[in-house]
């Protein structure tokens, strides 16, 4: 899927970014705002490493990344930096040609604009992914309580490590951001590298308990 235009790519980006794991057992799908993303900081964050032959994006302190290897899942990215509400549907639909085990969605700001997707989330969107989603295993997270208006099934999580562990040199968040002193490097989804750990070993729970692993 390319997505011609986003808030932090003039000339787009291409999804899913896939991390990928020895010998997965399951694949999981990831939809949502910047809380979600990691194909625009993989265009942008290219590096040479050992071992590699061209630059490469190192995700190894991602959330997606702790994930994936907690639970031996293939997981595929489409978060996308500002996406409104439509644009996040829009990606959820287009992912149709994909099986995936498991989907968390990131939900964000309902009145926030679209960045490049024409579909209005409203209540007949609403119902055409709630219909695409039906009878499968979903994870709803809210990075503000005030963002749950409208879930899909019925299990959910409120992250606030963005807070807690915030990304350092990132403190956008207001003015109860404090750096937390156990923290030490920076990473993705606006929070730290240990932010992102930990946001993982809580997903991982929720997601265990429910299939079972």
């Amino acid at each position: 899927m390319h997505i011609k235009k986003t808030w932090m790519s003039p000339n787009g980006i291409d999804l899913p970014y896939i991390i990928q794991v020895d010998d997965p057992k399951y694949r999981i799908g990831i939809f949502g705002d910047s809380f979600a993303q990691l194909a625009e900081n993989a265009q942008i964050g290219k590096r040479n490493w050992n071992g590699h032959k061209k630059p490469i994006f190192n995700h190894e302190s991602a959330w997606q990344y702790f994930l994936a290897n907690l639970l031996s899942a293939e997981t595929h990215s489409y978060g996308i930096s500002g996406a409104g509400m439509g644009d996040i549907a829009e990606t959820i639909l287009s992912s149709s040609s994909m099986i995936y085990n498991f989907y968390i969605i990131f939900h964000t700001n309902i009145h926030r604009p679209n960045l490049f997707s024409k579909t209005t989330y409203d209540a007949s969107m609403f119902r055409q992914i709630n219909n695409f989603l039906s009878n499968k295993n979903i994870l709803n997270v809210y990075w503000d309580e005030r963002h749950k208006l409208k879930s899909f099934g019925s299990l959910e999580y409120i992250t606030n490590f963005h807070v807690t562990n915030s990304n350092p040199g990132e403190l956008r968040w207001g003015p109860e951001i404090n750096l937390n002193p156990l923290d030490i490097g920076p990473s993705t989804c606006h929070m730290s590298a240990r932010g992102n750990l930990l946001l993982a070993i809580e997903l991982h729970k929720i997601i265990a308990s429910s299939l079972k692993f």
